[in-house]
C-alpha cells in the first residue's frame, strides 16, 4: 500500500514476508523509466521523503531471505499533494522546486551477504539511476 502523506512524502506499508530479514524498496518516477533502489528496512513500512509536489511515484518491494531475494512485489503508486507554499499556478519544473536528495542510508550488511551479491540478485535494476531520493525510517 502506498499513500501520499504530504507534498513531499509517501508512506509504504506491506505484509511481512515469511522469514524475511530485510526489505528493499525501489521507486520509479512517473509512468515510464526504470526502477531504482531507494532504501531498505527490516520493518514492514517505509517513508520516502524529499519528493517533488504533485508527482507520481511507483514502488515495489523485494524481501531478502537466507536463500536470496524474492521477486519484486506488484507495483503500487501514490501522487504527492500540491505544495501548500505554491499557488494554483504551480507547475512541476519551476525554479525552486524541491529536488530529491541522494540516499543516505548505510549500506546493507547481512551475515554471509554482500552488497555486490545483492546488486547481482537485482538483475538489471539500476541502483541510483536518474532518480535519487533521501529516505528515513
Amino acid at each position: 500500500h502506498a499513500e501520499a502523506i504530504g507534498s513531499a512524502a509517501v508512506e509504504l506499508r506491506w505484509s511481512h514476508g515469511k522469514g524475511a530479514a530485510a526489505y528493499l524498496i525501489s521507486v520509479r518516477c512517473g509512468e515510464s523509466g526504470e526502477f531504482a533502489l531507494v532504501g531498505h528496512t527490516a520493518e514492514n513500512r517505509f517513508r520516502h521523503e524529499a519528493l517533488a509536489p504533485e508527482s507520481r511515484y511507483d514502488y515495489r518491494v523485494q524481501s531478502y531471505h537466507d536463500s536470496g531475494m524474492s521477486a519484486p512485489s506488484k507495483v503500487v503508486s501514490a501522487v504527492t499533494w500540491r505544495s501548500p507554499n505554491r499557488g494554483a499556478n504551480f507547475r512541476q519544473g519551476m525554479p525552486g522546486q524541491p529536488r530529491p536528495q541522494p540516499m543516505k542510508n548505510p549500506p546493507l550488511r547481512f551475515p554471509s551477504f554482500s552488497l555486490q551479491a545483492l546488486r547481482q540478485g537485482l538483475g538489471a535494476m539500476p541502483v541510483g539511476s536518474r532518480h535519487e531520493a533521501h529516505t528515513t525510517r
